[in-house]
């Protein structure tokens, strides 16, 4: 999985180094949103129905990373699929992922694109 895809002024690419992964550690992993789900549950004799919406908060909210640094750095040990977003020789975010054998399921452990960079569709180039 050694491809390089141009995405305007930036580049999706493998992890090369201990030192990107540093930077990776360093990027601001906490984001901002007006937003939460609500789960409304109801159950009617042996049915359970569950609802999710979305709900305006009075204010915005700060939410910290779910991970702490050293699960973190456990789950990167295995970098099955460790993509970085580059431009111009600074990374931009990154992606670690494992993919299923078939190449066509995979799951995302974490998926962080630096505050700086954000809303430039850089997260969705390092899914895509």
């Amino acid at each position: 999985m050694n491809t390089k895809r141009k995405r305007s002024q930036f580049i999706v690419r493998q992890l090369r180094d201990e030192a990107e992964l540093t930077f990776c550690s360093q990027l601001d992993h906490s984001y901002t949103t007006d937003y939460v789900w609500q789960m409304d549950m109801r159950e009617e004799n042996e049915d359970v129905f569950v609802r999710f919406r979305t709900v305006h908060l009075p204010r915005s909210m700060v939410v910290s990373y779910p991970r702490d640094v050293q699960t973190q750095r456990m789950l990167w040990q295995k970098r099955e699929c460790f993509l970085v977003a580059v431009a111009d020789d600074v990374l931009l975010g990154y992606a670690n992922m494992h993919v299923d054998a078939t190449g066509t399921r995979g799951w995302v452990y974490d998926l962080v694109v630096g505050e700086p960079f954000r809303r430039r569709r850089i997260g969705s180039a390092l899914l895509d």
